[in-house]
């Protein structure tokens, strides 16, 4: 029976074997992240790849590092655990740690699907140099609660009417050029906050790029090499582009401040502060991975928080349908909370944009024909015909592309 139980385990044991050898060709880096839970105390760097692991998988690595063998890591294995745990050690690294070096970075969904290289933060060191003074651990709390008690201010006295709106200004083409153009400047000063945030911890951000993010353009700030820092500074970087823009809006104001409310200047720099501020509300949505998302999961230790929550609620899902499941952690009050706002906040947010392509078709069905009757010289005519029919294009050119990966994706996988 000894026999028979060593020969069905020996394939397991040789494929640890081999994939210890291959571990250990591939190159990785181990450090330990201060203030992270215990099931994710430690980091492993492998490549442009990060990984967080617990106590057991850091110390098979760190032997696997050290060049020791199946046998003696094993035996370390055993030792702590008072067991023979071949096996265990064996089915460890075959099935949790080898595919961490197997997956290749287009395997790993990201947030925001890179475009375009906008600009290298080493190129403007001399920007963020002196603003990474404004997030050291004294500066960054003060300064931050009073941006955010100065804006809240500066909303509650347009609603009372107390600050004047400013006289509208009808917008041109050179009006339009002006507005995009520093609308534009804003957004990428708040990912320079980010990158002066990270500078303070010694971290210079990759890049800052722009891309897609759930249909929308975004500009993004890549800050990988954070995740080697303790949560506290991580949560700091992910505030620090809506605490630069916070910032920039007590000095808009006070420039406001000394020109005339009838002028242009002052009305663009009014829509310019509630710009960013929609701008910050809109970042610290948590439901968005957008900074909000990264600070609540830092803040509630809660790594791969989307993934968690979504797992959650399938697995509620399923027990309220009557289905038995094995629940592979006890969620706490944060996930749980998580999970339940994100499910009703996702499912409004659907809600919106299915009404608004179910109402599109039945408009183009109305329009399409009916195209010889529009005037297309003026603007209204214009207006009703291209939206709806755009908005249907679309759409069908979306689930056409999303159709499109998903069979590439299986005929790649299948080769």
């Amino acid at each position: 029976m000894v026999y028979s139980n060593a020969i069905n385990l020996l394939p397991e044991v040789e494929q640890a074997e081999k994939n210890i050898r291959f571990i250990r060709s591939q190159g990785f880096v181990l450090s330990e992240v201060e203030g992270n839970t215990a099931q994710n105390r430690f980091l492993v760097k492998i490549n442009d790849r990060l990984f967080y692991v617990g106590d057991l998988i850091y110390d098979i690595l760190k032997q696997i590092n050290s060049g020791s063998g199946l046998q003696s890591i094993a035996g370390s294995i055993s030792a702590f655990l008072g067991k023979e745990a071949t096996d265990e050690t064996a089915t460890i690294i075959n099935a949790q740690i080898t595919p961490m070096f197997t997956a290749t970075v287009q395997q790993r969904r990201k947030a925001v699907k890179s475009l375009a290289h906008v600009l290298n933060p080493e190129h403007i060191h001399f920007l963020i140099k002196p603003l990474s003074k404004l997030y050291t651990p004294y500066v960054f709390p003060i300064l931050m609660a009073f941006g955010v008690l100065f804006n809240v201010l500066f909303l509650l006295a347009i609603k009372l009417s107390w600050i004047p709106n400013g006289v509208v200004v009808p917008l041109d083409i050179p009006h339009y050029a002006l507005y995009f153009s520093c609308i534009l400047g804003f957004i990428i000063f708040h990912e320079i906050g980010h990158a002066a945030a990270a500078a303070q911890y010694g971290i210079i951000p990759r890049k800052i790029g722009f891309g897609i993010y759930f249909l929308f353009p975004a500009f993004y700030t890549d800050l990988t090499d954070i995740w080697a820092l303790p949560a506290r500074s991580r949560i700091v970087i992910n505030l620090g582009g809506i605490y630069m823009q916070l910032l920039v809006n007590v000095l808009l104001f006070f420039i406001m401040l000394s020109l005339d409310p009838a002028g242009e200047a002052y009305y663009f720099i009014h829509r310019f502060m509630l710009f960013n501020i929609f701008i910050s509300l809109y970042n610290i949505n948590p439901f968005f991975r957008f900074d909000g998302y990264w600070v609540y999961s830092d803040y509630f230790h809660l790594p791969n928080l989307r993934q968690r929550s979504m797992k959650l609620i399938g697995q509620t899902w399923m027990r309220l349908t009557g289905r038995r499941i094995q629940a592979s952690e006890k969620p706490t009050a944060a996930l749980w909370v998580y999970s339940i706002l994100y499910f009703m906040f996702m499912s409004f947010i659907w809600f919106v944009i299915l009404r608004i392509v179910f109402n599109a078709h039945l408009k183009a069905m109305l329009i399409v024909p009916n195209l010889h009757h529009f005037d297309y010289t003026r603007g209204s005519d214009w207006k009703l015909a291209a939206v709806p029919l755009f908005i249907v294009i679309l759409f069908w050119s979306l689930v056409g592309y999303k159709i499109v990966r998903k069979y590439k994706r299986k005929y790649h996988a299948n080769r």
